[in-house]
Formats: C-alpha cells, sequence, structure tokens
C-alpha cells in the first residue's frame, strides 16, 4: 500500500491534477486568516476613510484601482474576504505555472518546491492585511508570470514581463525583491542542469534588461505620485559597512524565530539535504567536461547567486534611514526557502525518488504555523473587542464623560503584546510575536465600531506636554486604561498590564 502510494506521488500530474494540488494547498494555507477576520493595521482607517489617495501616495496606484474596481465603487469599501478569494485562483495558475517552469513533468513531490512561496511564516503578515493582503497577493502572482513568460522574440521577452514587473511594484514594491531572488534562482538552475556558460550570462542580462525598463516605467508612471520620505539613505557615523552588518545580524535574528524545539530537527535536515544538493551540484559541475575557466566561473557565479540572494531578503531597507524591520519587508524569504526546497529535493532524489516526500513535513510544519497564527489573531481580536467594550460602557454610562465632546487615545509605554490566551504558544512560537508586531487596540478608528466617533489619536509625548502645569483629573482607573480630563479634553491612556501574561493556574 505504501509503496503505490508512493508511486502515485512521483506520477507526473495533469494541468488539473496540478491545479487542484495548488487550490487545496492555498485554501488551508488561508483559511486560518478569513477565519479570524481581523483588520490588521490599517485595515480599520481605511474602512472609515475608504482609502481616498493613501496608496498612490506610496506609490502604489494600481492598488487603489484595484480596490476601487472589486468594491464596484469610486472609493476602497470593504468586502472582505471577496478580493482575497478572488485573488487565490491567480496565484494557483501563478504557482503552477512556476512548477511546469522548474519541472518539464512535475509530480506532487515538485509541488511542494514551489509551495513556500506561499507558505513562508513571513507572509502570513502580507495577508493578515484584509486590504493590501490580496493586491500583494496579485503582485506576487505579477512577478512569477515575468518569470515563466517565455517567447521566442527578445522584444516580447523583455517588454510584457517589464510591464508584469510595472505592475507588481504599482501594487507593493517589495515584490521586486522577489523577483531579484527568483532571478538567482534561475541563474542555480541553470547551472545545476548543465546549460552553458553564455546561455546563464545571456539569461541574467536579459532579466536585468527586464528589471531595468520595469524601472524606468515605474519611475515615469506610479513613482511620480510617491509622497513618502522613507526612501531617504541612512546616516551612519560607524560607516556602511558596520551599518550594513548590524542590519543583517538583524534580519538573521529575526528569521532565526522561526526555529524552536518542535521544529529544530526538521530544519536541520532540511538544511543539511539543501547542503548536499548543493555539494552535488558543484560536484558536477567541477567533474564536466567545460574548460577550466568556465568551471571556476559557474562556481563564482553560484557563490555570487547565492550571496544577490540573501541581500534580496531585506533589500533596500539596508540602506535606507527607515530600517522598518517587518515580516512585510522580509517577503523574499520565500525565495531563499524554494531554494532550499530546490536543491534539498536533488539531494533525497539521489538517495531514493520517494525520499522527496520527506519535503511535505516541514510544508506541514509551516501549515501548523498559520493556524497557530489564525487562533493568535482571534485570542487578540477578543481582547481588544472587550477592552473597547469596557471604555465604550464608561464612555457612555459616565455623565461626566458624555459632557466631554473630544477624546484623544493614548498609546501605552509598552507596546508588547500581553495575550493571556495564548501566551505558552507566542513562547513556543516567538515568530508569531514578531509577525502580530502591532497593539491594534492603539489605533483610535477602532472606537468607530463601538459607536464612538470623536475618539482620535495622540502620541504619548503629546499627552505628557498637556499634563505640564496642569491638574489632570484622573476619572476611571481601569486595569487596561486610565480616562483623563485636562479642561475640556479627554483623555485615554492605554496600559500594559502588569506580570506575566500567562495564565496564573495550572492543571
Amino acid at each position: 500500500m505504501p509503496v503505490a502510494m508512493f508511486d502515485k506521488c512521483l506520477k507526473p500530474l495533469g494541468s488539473r491534477q496540478l491545479i487542484m494540488v495548488f487550490a487545496i494547498a492555498t485554501l488551508l494555507f488561508v483559511f486560518p486568516i478569513i477565519q479570524a477576520d481581523y483588520p490588521y493595521g490599517d485595515d480599520v482607517p481605511r474602512q472609515l476613510f475608504l482609502g481616498e489617495d493613501l496608496w498612490r501616495s506610496q506609490g502604489r496606484g494600481l492598488m487603489q484601482v484595484f480596490q476601487a474596481v472589486v468594491g464596484f465603487s469610486s472609493h476602497s469599501v470593504d468586502v472582505f474576504p471577496l478580493p482575497l478569494l478572488l485573488m487565490l485562483p491567480v496565484l494557483v495558475l501563478a504557482l503552477a505555472s512556476l512548477t511546469r517552469h522548474y519541472f518539464r513533468k512535475p509530480c506532487l513531490f515538485d509541488c511542494s518546491v514551489v509551495l513556500p512561496l506561499l507558505y513562508s511564516p513571513f507572509f502570513l503578515g502580507n495577508l493578515s492585511y484584509q486590504y493590501d493582503g490580496p493586491m500583494m497577493i496579485l503582485a506576487l502572482c505579477c512577478v512569477i508570470f515575468a518569470i515563466t513568460f517565455k517567447h521566442r522574440h527578445l522584444g516580447l521577452r523583455t517588454v510584457i514581463p517589464g510591464l508584469l514587473l510595472v505592475a507588481a511594484a504599482s501594487l507593493y514594491q517589495i515584490t521586486l525583491q522577489v523577483f531579484v531572488a527568483l532571478c538567482c534562482i534561475e541563474c542555480l538552475r541553470g547551472i545545476c542542469d548543465g546549460v552553458d556558460l553564455k546561455s546563464i550570462l545571456l539569461g541574467i542580462a536579459e532579466r536585468i534588461l527586464q528589471l531595468s525598463v520595469a524601472c524606468i516605467l515605474y519611475y515615469f508612471t506610479a513613482f511620480q505620485f510617491y509622497a513618502s520620505w522613507r526612501g531617504t539613505l541612512a546616516h551612519d557615523g560607524e560607516g556602511w559597512g558596520a551599518l550594513i552588518t548590524a542590519r543583517l545580524s538583524k534580519v538573521a535574528e529575526v528569521i532565526g524565530l522561526l526555529i524552536t524545539d518542535g521544529n529544530r530537527m526538521i530544519m536541520a535536515l532540511l538544511g543539511v539535504a539543501a547542503v548536499a544538493g548543493i555539494a552535488l551540484m558543484l560536484v558536477a559541475v567541477l567533474r564536466s567536461e567545460r574548460r577550466l575557466t568556465e568551471r571556476m566561473a559557474c562556481v563564482v557565479l553560484c557563490a555570487i547567486a547565492w550571496l544577490v540572494m540573501m541581500i534580496a531578503v531585506p533589500g533596500i531597507i539596508l540602506v535606507i534611514e527607515d530600517f522598518a524591520l517587518n515580516c512585510r519587508s522580509l517577503m523574499a524569504v520565500s525565495c531563499v526557502m524554494v531554494a532550499g526546497f530546490y536543491f534539498a529535493r536533488k539531494a533525497l532524489g539521489e538517495i531514493h525518488p520517494a525520499a522527496s516526500g520527506l519535503l511535505l513535513i516541514p510544508l506541514v510544519c509551516m501549515l501548523s504555523f498559520s493556524f497557530a497564527y489564525g487562533r493568535v489573531l482571534v485570542a487578540q481580536k477578543t481582547l481588544e473587542t472587550s477592552v473597547v467594550q469596557s471604555i465604550g460602557y464608561d464612555l457612555s454610562s459616565r455623565a461626566e464623560l458624555r459632557k466631554i465632546q473630544d477624546f484623544y487615545l493614548i498609546p501605552p509605554e509598552d507596546l508588547r503584546l500581553w495575550l493571556p490566551a495564548v501566551a505558552g504558544t507566542l513562547e513556543q512560537m516567538p515568530a508569531l510575536a514578531f509577525i502580530l508586531d502591532k497593539t491594534q487596540i492603539t489605533m483610535a478608528e477602532r472606537f468607530a465600531v463601538a459607536g464612538f466617533n470623536n475618539v482620535a489619536s495622540k502620541t504619548r509625548q503629546s499627552f505628557m506636554d498637556a499634563t505640564v502645569d496642569t491638574h489632570p483629573q484622573v476619572l476611571v482607573n481601569n486595569l487596561f486604561y486610565d480616562i483623563v480630563r485636562i479642561g475640556n479634553i479627554g483623555y485615554i491612556e492605554l496600559k500594559t498590564p502588569e506580570g506575566s501574561g500567562r495564565y496564573k493556574f495550572h492543571w
């Protein structure tokens, strides 16, 4: 019975079967996000203000267009999860296209090589956004189609991928880093498959041309509306070398959060298999009948491809002032995982064709991470709803508070997550806390859900300045917040509860 099952897994998949595999895998991964139904980050303000020109001012004009089209409105109305569900078939087609690009006759185990593009734990941070998430999926699909597009004419091979990359950048600029990383995988694949050096170099030149065309077109279109200053270059007294080294170290530290006691052995075996696959490739290159200079050039090219791919993971944030290290900026980590799976597949295939099925284990591990993340979202949503309702009850039930016309929400001094319901999970999976990097209760717009349209946000410094030479009157003292009156203005000062977030009692 097991032998027959493995034979089926190694059997080439037809187009419909390939689509079905990715459709099931995709639905499983995004199901926890849909089930949680948790407005994340900028979602709440966008619901209230309907997006307006926020995306266009960030050089993401197509994001605004697609949101309006999906909502059948001139503004970006909230129709979640419809945009996500509409993007999933496009993602399925893109993953199937990339699988056929990598493998001539893909089987089920070959699909496991491509799935990390979606199953990356950091990609959950993209999917968490109900407005931006679906369009980030579309941006990723544009990048994949730019990689897999084939035509005999160089002009079309340059223009079509270039336009796809412009669309990707107009949806989410970080996806260009994904394109660079996937190009590195293309280079490594060429070396692994024994392609001659001239063809590999021509392929690299073609990819550079595609990216150059995309950057030029993007600059003269969507970038003209760019109004953010987050792209200014960093200034560091110790020099660029020390700055970049420190930032790369921080990136490695964050990625290391994915390795826990529960998956350490799995990740170690996956790493050993990937290194073995790379070693087999290098041995094959050195033993090939190519000229010595060509063999050495391939080895150097392999090292450069890995280096560029690693740098593409953090990408532009390495050199800009705003070192916003979050899960969205690490989108290209998924490409490194794809490369690791690709070479692990090669090494395991040398042992036995069925051994490649071991790659399904880390995929299930990442799927488990997605479901754990979904439960954390539910716990965060429940606690925040409870706090908002408590504040809403005080504002509506106390006569002295009803007389105040304007309230300002002040964030807590400590923004750490305090979730007793899932404290154990966050300790076992520290990457979950990194992905859920925001305490959403700090957004005043959430109070509109409770029926209050007179609550706005202010910084803690502005609150401290307002208390100078005044006599604040504490009207409510709660575990999670204080409500203070200064003159005719009310301040809702959020607090992080003291002590551990772990549940006190034990079985």
